[in-house]
């Protein structure tokens, strides 16, 4: 569903079929990304946020989410991202 550099991975999809979006994070590290958001119905991927910082965890096991996104109904005029 997601293109990115070899050397990246996305995670924490955050689907919103009402706006037609996924916003997910790529991360370069164990502890940093960046936050992007992409139409579902394919289309330019958009960076929104960058070095994005988090924990991988206690010894690094397991990928908390970092980022939590909330997508409030009646309010798609203001989504911007393709």
């Amino acid at each position: 569903m997601t293109r990115g550099e070899p050397e990246a991975a996305d995670y924490y999809p955050a689907f919103s079929p009402e706006f037609g979006l996924v916003h997910f994070l790529r991360l370069h590290s164990a502890t940093s990304g960046d936050l992007y958001c992409q139409p579902l119905e394919g289309g330019e991927q958009v960076e929104l946020l960058r070095h994005v910082t988090g924990s991988p965890g206690f010894y690094g096991n397991y990928y908390p989410a970092w980022v939590s996104l909330y997508f409030v109904s009646g309010t798609k005029g203001g989504i911007k991202c393709a």
